[in-house]
């Protein structure tokens, strides 16, 4: 939550680094343009097992993002990084990938209350079996887009798209956008987007991992 705006969030590599949807923080407009960034003075993280949570502060000064957009809801620089002042230790962080991404792999979509589904609470975690339907080089950048057939909808952007790797599961991707309510995968009309964990990306969690 930062600090009107909410959206599903993940740690990553480091029990002290977050990953999300740069549009949670910095909304697009109705016309799909990204405004630059904006003054964000507290941020809060909050971690579940279901039960019950626990929110962690945000270090505001550690975000990393790109500063740049496309005017599309597919837009492979919609993540950003930030650091936590401490480290969570009720859970693990999921691991980078170990390998590239291919379509046709077996995922996992992970987020928290979702538009169009009844809560039996208000921790109510939401997972789903899917796979990767195409993979695309957006701008160039090589898998910065991926299409699957998940379902998801409001609330799960900045959600995790989650592999099983040799050592455990393992982010692939950050949920972002999707064509909303259909039954059968189209790349061009029904799909969920996910942003891949391009190099920039993947250097930014390093880069605050080392502090």
């Amino acid at each position: 939550m930062c600090p009107f705006n909410e959206a599903s969030a993940f740690l990553l590599y480091k029990p002290d680094i977050v990953v999300t949807a740069r549009h949670a923080l910095y909304p697009k407009n109705a016309k799909v343009i990204y405004a630059g960034p904006m003054s964000i003075m507290r941020c809060g993280f909050e971690v579940s097992d279901g039960k019950g949570s626990t929110w962690h502060k945000v270090d505001v000064a550690s975000f990393v993002h790109p500063n740049k957009g496309l005017k599309s809801w597919d837009d492979p620089y919609d993540w950003v990084v930030m650091r936590l002042s401490e480290s969570v230790t009720e859970f693990e962080p999921y691991r980078l990938p170990s390998k590239p991404v291919s379509v046709g792999d077996k995922i996992i979509s992970a987020s928290i209350r979702q538009a169009h589904f009844l809560p039996d609470d208000w921790n109510e975690r939401i997972v789903g079996d899917c796979r990767i339907r195409s993979v695309e080089n957006i701008e160039k950048i090589p898998a910065s887009g991926l299409r699957t057939d998940c379902s998801s909808d409001v609330g799960a952007s900045g959600s995790p798209i989650l592999r099983e790797g040799p050592e455990g599961l393992e982010a692939i991707g950050i949920t972002t956008s999707g064509t909303g309510s259909c039954r059968k995968f189209d790349r061009a009309r029904c799909y969920n987007f996910a942003v891949g964990l391009e190099p920039e990306l993947i250097e930014a969690v390093h880069r605050l991992a080392r502090g």
